[in-house]
């Protein structure tokens, strides 16, 4: 019987490539299943390099972005050269859009929500020509053509999850693991802020506190990590959790910094003794998702927050010496020049409490698949991509233009635009001091002398932001125009 399988993540940055964490997940289930998986990320692979004759399937993860493309590229190559080996499409696109991704001549199955269970169950099936009518989770064709959809599977308890097999990946082609390293203690998130296209996968599931420092005590010892960033959608769910997680640090003697995910609303309630116990543990960054200064529009939003309360956090935050970060979105249906005000007098307010404290972005509204704004915006007159390829090429950060926002003048979009340009622009600016050489020359092409140009160029743009924002001036931006464009076909993912 077969045994290889083929994990495809067309997800990744050449220049700075991430973790594949999503096909990662997927290795020790197979593994225990007495597969033989193989990853290929495509940002440091050749695809086309690998002898795919003994497959038992391929699979496929991509999120809502251009890695779309890639995948389709990666699944026309095997259609072409191996056309009987089964293509299986999953990751979050796939499972908000299942039923138009599985339409596409190059998915032959999707794996809905998380793969752990669904994905070794389903090659099991493939691998001894046996019928999956009965895998859970999974949409697929039939071979003539009807498209069937099995019943859902429960969630996974990530409890129950492995820490990652991170030695089957060639290290040597993630740097990334000496810098910031991602670790991931939960998943889901109790809340519905309607922006987010995560819904699907909302309930809140979690490691529990020694499991968790097990697992980052080998990550520490293994890879040295300058910070280790917990990658959950909401870490602070559970402020016992978390606390018993601190204590568990503090009685082992380990000394990391780790970065986190919080909610204002939390942190406006946390003691101080709480906090000083996150700092204990070795919390040095917080990052928060503010998005509005209106209080009316983050109730549009069902943020179940108050401008209050993130003006109380950020003295708090202040107080304890602890650095936090923020982020900040706008574009909403409805939302009034008054309401984007409101937003921009936060941020000063902020900057005047705690100068020291990051503003993230400025973000304008991209309607995603999977959101509870979704089928609003396209009453608005949003038309979504179509079909998979078209989604591939649907990229809102090269979007400068009214097309995911119909309902902004093209004038007050492009003033939203150079509002969002500069603040990316201050923050870029912060992290690119704090780079190491070696980022900083993956970022400018292995070349000390563009990173010198790049310095000088700089300040420029730092000048023409300190005039435009004392002012609130945003119109007539050429300089932020030129700006926007290097930064799309040059940084990329900044």
């Amino acid at each position: 019987m077969k045994t290889n399988v083929f994990l495809i993540y067309p997800c990744n940055s050449s220049r700075w490539p991430l973790l594949p964490n999503s096909v990662l997940a997927l290795m020790n289930p197979l593994t225990k299943a007495g597969f033989s998986p193989k990853i290929i990320d495509t940002a440091v692979d050749d695809y086309s390099a690998f002898d795919y004759r003994d497959a038992i399937c391929i699979g496929i993860s991509a999120l809502t972005d251009p890695s779309i493309l890639k995948g389709v590229e990666v699944a026309r190559f095997i259609r072409k050269h191996y056309p009987e080996i089964p293509i299986v499409w999953g990751g979050h696109h796939a499972t908000v859009l299942f039923e138009q991704t599985i339409q596409s001549p190059f998915v032959d199955i999707v794996c809905r929500h998380e793969g752990e269970l669904t994905f070794p169950e389903l090659v099991k099936q493939l691998a001894s020509q046996q019928s999956i009518d009965d895998v859970l989770g999974i949409t697929w064709k039939d071979k003539q053509g009807n498209v069937i959809h099995n019943l859902d599977r429960e969630l996974v308890e990530i409890d129950s999850v492995d820490l990652y097999p991170y030695h089957l990946l060639n290290l040597s082609k993630y740097p990334v693991i000496h810098e910031r390293f991602p670790y991931q203690s939960s998943r889901g998130c109790p809340y519905r802020c309607r922006f987010c296209s995560f819904d699907v996968l909302k309930k809140w599931r979690a490691k529990n506190p020694k499991k968790m420092v097990d697992e980052l005590e080998w990550i520490i010892e293994a890879f040295h990590p300058k910070d280790v960033e917990m990658a959950d959608d909401n870490f602070f769910v559970s402020s016992e959790r978390v606390g018993a997680f601190c204590e568990e640090v503090m009685a082992r003697g380990l000394s990391f910094k780790w970065a986190g995910n919080c909610r204002f609303d939390y942190f406006a309630e946390y003691k101080d003794d709480f906090i000083e116990r996150l700092k204990s543990s070795g919390c040095y960054l917080l990052c928060f998702g503010g998005e509005s200064g209106s209080d009316r529009i983050l109730n549009y939003l069902n943020k179940k927050l108050t401008r209050q309360q993130i003006v109380e956090s950020v003295k708090k935050a202040k107080y304890h010496h602890l650095q936090i970060q923020i982020s900040f979105m706008s574009g909403f249906p409805g939302e009034t020049q008054e309401d984007i005000q409101s937003t921009l007098s936060l941020i000063d307010e902020i900057q005047r409490v705690y100068p020291s404290t990051e503003i993230n972005g400025f973000f304008i509204y991209t309607p995603y698949p999977g959101s509870a704004l979704f089928d609003e915006i396209r009453r608005l007159g949003f038309q979504p991509p179509e079909t998979l390829e078209e989604w591939g090429r649907f990229d809102p950060n090269l979007e400068h233009s009214t097309r995911t926002t119909p309902w902004i003048s093209k004038k007050n979009r492009k003033s939203l635009e150079t509002i969002a340009s500069m603040i990316r622009f201050e923050f870029l600016l912060k992290k690119y001091k704090e780079m190491s050489v070696h980022q900083k020359k993956a970022w400018f092409y292995d070349s000390y002398a563009l990173i010198k140009l790049f310095d000088l160029f700089i300040l420029f743009f730092r000048v023409s932001y300190q005039f435009r924002w004392k002012r609130k001036w945003f119109y007539l931006p050429l300089e932020w125009e030129i700006w926007t464009y290097l930064r799309d076909h040059f940084l990329k993912r900044v």
